[in-house]
């Protein structure tokens, strides 16, 4: 056919239907292949998870790491099409010696990285794989309970990363991710260009994240939370010129900050906002009604002042005299 011809409705139909049943099967052998591979590797091993097999030596360890028969393994997901567990062997691994740290993470928050050690090595449980960390064992610790600072005689690490430079005699954490020793200030595992000697975190600091299944992303990162030193002020990794340092108040919700001119939303100025009456609403008004009290809204403004409510930078879409009246009066609390 030439270029210009178009093949019948009922072929090309009938491709689609090929196509999709390729796909179909290409993604039923991709299964069937890693249930092999994982059925391979815990052969052996596997037995230990089934309480009708026992083993000579069965050692569960925290979070999924266990001792099986004189070698250390980490039983992950459930195989396909078999309804249990694989079991991943940690390679280099000494079992007599092998040991799991003690960590805690909040309340339905998946576990993040997962820590072990031997005489030897310190392990670090990624998403898909076991890596050697090359931390020293015998100095080896969390400084947190969920393992996202750890330490050893020589490196400070955030989330199994070494911060370089950070020394571990005088690191010390601020809120969430920022953190600082006697020669920088730290955000996750990269510094910050801000004075060590005068750092302070208002608000919690935020990286996002530097894994990305057991590959180490190496940035750009996207970062928050408000900090500074004596004569600068930063969100995040980046120093906000137009801020006053010396008037400057962190709102404390929702990165909202202001000084004595202007108000900020992360690093934007929020135009028209006044200074002087800004506040947050924080959580406690999240719905508003009209006074034909019809289509309540779900997400109410974050903040006001003595002109307008404000969504982030934006002035609310329902900003009016309903919202003005008596002040809270047309604000009903979210129950």
């Amino acid at each position: 056919m030439g270029d210009n011809q178009t093949l019948p409705p009922h072929i090309m139909h009938i491709n689609k239907i090929r196509i999709i049943g390729l796909s179909i099967v290409i993604l039923i052998v991709g299964l069937t292949y890693f249930a092999y591979r994982s059925v391979i590797e815990t052969q052996g091993l596997e037995s230990s998870l089934k309480a009708s097999v026992k083993p000579k030596r069965h050692e569960a360890l925290s979070y999924g790491f266990h001792v099986i028969d004189g070698q250390a393994a980490f039983a992950g997901g459930f195989i396909p099409f078999t309804g249990k567990r694989g079991l991943t062997r940690v390679k280099d691994a000494d079992a007599e010696t092998f040991r799991t740290f003690e960590q805690v993470f909040p309340e339905h928050h998946p576990p993040g990285e997962l820590f072990a050690a031997d005489k030897s090595h310190v392990f670090v449980k990624l998403v898909r794989e076991i890596q050697i960390l090359g931390a020293d064992p015998a100095t080896f610790r969390l400084l947190d309970e969920a393992g996202r600072f750890a330490c050893d005689k020589d490196h400070v690490y955030y989330r199994a990363i070494k911060i370089e430079g950070a020394d571990p005699g005088s690191f010390r954490r601020f809120k969430g991710d920022f953190s600082v020793d006697d020669n920088h200030a730290y955000l996750g595992h990269t510094t910050l260009p801000a004075d060590a000697a005068t750092f302070q975190a208002s608000s919690p600091g935020y990286i996002s994240n530097v894994w990305s299944g057991g590959s180490y992303h190496k940035g750009p990162y996207a970062t928050e939370g408000w900090n500074r030193d004596a004569n600068n002020v930063f969100f995040g990794n980046k120093r906000v010129d137009t801020i006053d340092p010396y008037t400057f108040e962190d709102l404390k919700f929702a990165n909202y900050a202001k000084d004595a001119i202007n108000v900020y939303w992360m690093r934007k100025i929020i135009a028209g906002a006044d200074s002087k009456t800004f506040e947050v609403l924080g959580s406690k008004y999240l719905r508003f009604f009209p006074p034909s009290l019809e289509h309540p809204s779900g997400h109410g403004p974050f903040a006001r002042d003595k002109n307008h409510f404000y969504s982030y930078t934006e002035i609310d879409e329902r900003d009016g005299p309903w919202l003005h009246e008596n002040g809270e009066a047309t604000a009903h609390p979210h129950p």
